[in-house]
């Protein structure tokens, strides 16, 4: 059967949603709720979804237009530096005719091209055909294929069983010239918190971005770094994945794409890049505080409070982390913090025995914590001061 791909926006999702919506339950019966009420929220959480993910639907070749579309499979994706395979899914009747192939194929074309990943990430039951499926593919002419690196056990709300599927290795079809990106959400990462994460965390990476679209100048005023935060964003999604895979489900995750020498996501908007207010630098760096503030906040909603983790990084002290609360280097050459010393920490100060030296420096800080697990860090009970009185003078 001939089959076109197409990314579905949000205009087009409201006329495929039901199609796609059943579809997804034919091919996973185990979605299905007793609950109608459930059942119906199945479309509100895809529309919430499609904001988050990209959404990508086969549909029959000889539609004469949306009205007439017949979806006949689905892939959705989440990016960053790697490309996450959250579903994917082929109707019945129309399997083994290529279409899964060519859906996997152009989510991860759509990454090469956008996001310049070369991995990409996946997980399956363990009882699922799919798994020979992705690891068999380049025995179809795809030019990628997965391999199982481990199983996690249950990791399904039933209990049951998945493999970790990665893919490094794209082949060079997929390997095109990347475009310059035309449009804030594609210079913004959301990755949403997981519907089931306990956890009251969110994750951003403002300087480890990697685009570099022409229509953006370059950074000359203000406080300029042309240097990025390296690997700090594969860090964050290092951490977020590590949320996933052993502690029931990852945080949020908001990161900027674009390279730090044209848009710095931690100064203000007047002075992040050289629009000035108008122009695709300021509308990708409203679009990443309006993310990250409406991640913090969906978390407090949620869990009461929200830690929100910063990633950065840093070459001027090899293999040690730097953990920042706001407290100056000259006030860490204190002996002694004081509580009335400007920090992020104030919240956790209030109604409690413990000192801002205690939550900084102590052995239950977070610079306690990491030394217990062999993580050189500073501030830390072992590295109390992070710079020495001769290098501030």
């Amino acid at each position: 059967m001939p089959f076109t791909i197409a990314e579905i926006d949000a205009s087009s999702l409201s006329s495929l949603l039901p199609q796609v919506v059943a579809l997804e339950i034919e091919c996973f019966p185990s979605l299905v709720e007793p609950d109608p009420a459930k059942n119906a929220s199945e479309k509100r959480q895809w529309l919430s979804n499609a904001t988050k993910h990209k959404l990508f639907v086969a549909v029959d070749a000889d539609a004469d237009g949306k009205e007439d579309a017949i979806v006949v499979g689905f892939i959705t994706a989440s990016y960053s530096s790697i490309c996450s395979i959250v579903s994917l899914g082929v109707a019945r009747h129309h399997r083994r005719c290529g279409i899964g192939g060519s859906l996997v194929s152009h989510a991860l074309s759509y990454g090469v091209r956008v996001y310049r990943i070369s991995f990409a990430c996946l997980h399956v039951s363990v009882t699922s055909p799919a798994v020979s499926f992705y690891e068999n593919a380049h025995h179809r002419q795809h030019p990628w294929h997965f391999t199982t690196v481990r199983t996690i056990e249950g990791y399904y709300a039933d209990g049951g069983h998945a493999y970790r599927m990665e893919c490094d290795d794209f082949g060079d079809d997929l390997h095109t010239e990347t475009p310059t990106p035309t449009s804030a959400s594609e210079m913004v990462t959301v990755l949403p918190m997981s519907a089931t994460s306990p956890h009251p965390i969110v994750l951003s990476a403002p300087h480890g971005g990697t685009l570099d679209p022409s229509s953006i100048p370059t950074r000359t005023t203000g406080c300029v770094c042309t240097e990025p935060d390296w690997n700090s964003f594969e860090l964050a999604s290092s951490i977020r994945a590590a949320f996933n895979d052993e502690l029931n489900g990852p945080p949020a995750l908001v990161a900027l794409n674009v390279v730090r020498a044209k848009i710095d996501g931690n100064r203000p908007e007047i002075s992040a890049c050289e629009c000035r207010g108008e122009g695709p630098g300021s509308d990708a760096h409203r679009l990443y505080h309006a993310e990250l503030a409406r991640a913090c906040r969906e978390c407090v909603e949620r869990h009461g409070w929200c830690l929100l983790l910063d990633i950065h990084g840093q070459s001027h002290r090899p293999a040690v982390t730097e953990i920042g609360y706001l407290v100056t280097s000259t006030q860490l050459l204190q002996s002694t913090l004081s509580n009335d010393s400007p920090n992020t920490l104030a919240p956790l100060l209030r109604g409690s025995d413990a000192s801002l030296e205690d939550l900084v420096r102590g052995p239950y800080s977070l610079g306690g914590l990491l030394e217990r697990f062999g993580e050189p860090c500073t501030p830390s009970p072992t590295h109390p001061q992070p710079v020495t009185r001769e290098a501030l003078d």
